[in-house]
């Protein structure tokens, strides 16, 4: 689909049968989000995992690579989650061997939540080998 191709909602469309500019960012942010979609949907078939698992360890990868610590209250709210299932996700995460669990450095009362080294390294495989369809 390109930008002058009158395939999308008649109303983004001049008498001239082209995308106006808005028009035309629109479809560009379609195409783009579809995209995304099909490469997380291969990501995730790959992993054997759900949506929330794979956007639980997309979350712990980059607050790992930025320094920061991320515990099931930053997962719960992050994903919009309740509490009883970022227990679940992390425990299957956690079993899967995509994550540990360790105690917060500084707080005794918490825990961390750490992506193995394996997770990093078999969502950059993945991604590397993913196409967009």
């Amino acid at each position: 689909m390109n930008a002058n191709s009158p395939t999308g909602s008649g109303y983004w469309y001049g008498p001239d049968d082209r995308l106006d500019p808005p028009g035309a960012v629109l479809q560009a942010l379609r195409e783009y989000r579809n995209v995304e979609v099909a490469r997380r949907r291969s990501t995730r078939d790959s992993m054997g995992m759900g949506e929330t698992d794979l956007l639980a360890l997309r979350y712990l990868l980059r607050a790992q690579a930025a320094g920061e610590q991320a515990g099931p209250k930053d997962l719960s709210r992050i994903l919009g989650i309740t509490t009883a299932s970022t227990t679940s996700l992390i425990d299957r995460l956690v079993n899967s061997g995509h994550v540990r669990r360790e105690p917060h450095p500084t707080d005794r009362r918490s825990l961390v939540i750490v992506p193995t080294g394996a997770t990093d390294a078999e969502v950059r495989a993945t991604l590397g080998t993913c196409t967009a369809a």
